[in-house]
């Protein structure tokens, strides 16, 4: 994070979770909203209400942060059985694709893999994009814009902040 706000790299795609509250990983990401940071986590893959049982990084309250949930091919809350997406309708933001998602693995080619952490690129993706163009605007611009345009779901509705899914 300190490396983006150094080098003014306006969007991350952050596919990692786990730990406790680190300060000193909050700060770092309260500080890249200087250089207009956006900060895209994956929610997690516990299954779990992210508003009483928090996920780092994706928890931490910075408003600079998109907290990403995994949908199926339906806009559901992904769940699989030995998984499912993390949600909360304070502490994650939007969903996304992450079931059964064509991935490149240097040993093994494409594989389809599944988890939050295959929706969270799919944000990032789209962040970029949008700063892309429109490079004046401010990281509350981008996120707004993303939320806006985001699609209803009425799965997402009382599970996320936005009840939409990524568009």
């Amino acid at each position: 994070v300190e490396y983006c706000t150094i080098n003014n790299i306006t969007v991350s795609c952050n596919s990692w979770g786990g730990g406790g509250f680190s300060s000193s990983l909050n700060n770092a990401i309260a500080a890249s909203k200087t250089i207009g940071h956006v900060f895209v986590a994956a929610a997690g893959n516990s299954g779990v209400n992210t508003d009483s049982n928090p996920h780092y990084p994706s928890s931490y309250g910075q408003d600079n942060i998109i907290s990403v949930a995994a949908t199926d091919n339906r806009d559901n809350l992904a769940n699989e059985g030995t998984w499912g997406s993390n949600y909360g309708a304070n502490s994650v933001d939007i969903g996304a694709p992450g079931v059964d998602i064509a991935a490149t693995w240097a040993s093994a080619g494409y594989v389809w893999s599944s988890g939050t952490s295959m929706a969270t690129p799919h944000v990032a993706g789209v962040a970029a994009l949008v700063y892309a163009q429109n490079p004046g605007w401010s990281y509350g611009q981008v996120i707004q814009h993303i939320y806006d345009t985001g699609r209803p779901s009425s799965a997402m509705s009382g599970i996320t902040t936005t009840g939409k899914v990524l568009n």
